[in-house]
């Protein structure tokens, strides 16, 4: 099992994933499923599946990354990655649409930052304000419905998270899905991001272990605000002042 939940913000992206590789069917350890790619522009790469098939998609994604600036349109620079993999897949013998990879790829194309999604046979979709986030691996059993609920239900209605809201909905779904689920994911939780910095560009970034346990603590920290608004439901007229959400979260909306 793996998991990766990719959100589309409304001021940039954010990647979190937990930390439990597949080598192979007999095979997991722990290791990195985020990436920085190299190359002019930047991408993040977040994977769900075999490791070796995942390494074949990053390199094919490296070596591709100057299209980003050279294709007009961003759609083509995606069937060009899924196609360069299908065909890299085909030269050793391999089924691509029998592989069991999906991958993301997040980076900034005419000054806007964009998620595409590759599925099962290297298939691309991007991400969009209506359809913002998606999760990754067979621990999506948990956090789809878990992130569903947290979007519908405690924060947005009909509008994409910030990207900080969006660092801690991800990392929630991700540490639901690992508290949940006996096996396959597992700890540590990486996130990464794409924001704006004081210049106005565009900073594609992995956040350090202190920025991440930052986030977890403020997932502890909304948890116990709904605690306590849950002691107080019986006595709650209507008109009480509405919990706070931690301060390192945007409440805007």
């Amino acid at each position: 099992m793996t998991i990766v939940v990719a959100i589309k913000c409304s001021d940039g992206v954010v990647v979190s994933s937990d930390s439990m590789i597949t080598v192979n069917e007999f095979a997991q350890y722990t290791g990195k499923k985020i990436h920085l790619l190299p190359g002019q522009p930047e991408q993040l790469f977040a994977f769900a599946g075999n490791l070796a098939y995942a390494e074949r998609f990053r390199a094919v994604a490296t070596f591709m990354a100057n299209q980003l600036t050279t294709n007009e349109h961003k759609l083509k620079y995606a069937t060009d990655v899924g196609g360069g993999l299908f065909n890299n897949l085909q030269l050793t013998g391999l089924k691509p649409l029998e592989v069991e990879l999906e991958t993301i790829l997040a980076f900034v194309k005419d000054g806007v930052p964009e998620v595409c999604v590759f599925d099962l046979g290297s298939q691309p979709h991007y991400l969009d304000q209506d359809y913002y986030y998606v999760t990754l691996g067979s621990g999506s059993v948990a956090a789809t419905p878990f992130l569903k609920f947290l979007t519908d239900i405690l924060f947005f209605k009909g509008r994409q998270p910030t990207v900080a809201e969006g660092k801690l909905l991800g990392t929630w779904a991700v540490k639901y899905a690992i508290d949940t689920l006996a096996q396959g994911v597992g700890t540590p939780i990486d996130i990464a991001t794409i924001e704006k910095n004081e210049d106005g560009g565009w900073n594609l970034s992995e956040l350090d272990r202190l920025s991440v346990d930052e986030t977890l603590q403020a997932i502890d920290t909304a948890s116990e605000v709904l605690r306590t608004w849950r002691n107080g439901w019986g006595a709650c007229t209507g008109s009480e002042e509405i919990p706070q959400l931690p301060a390192n979260v945007d409440a805007k909306g």
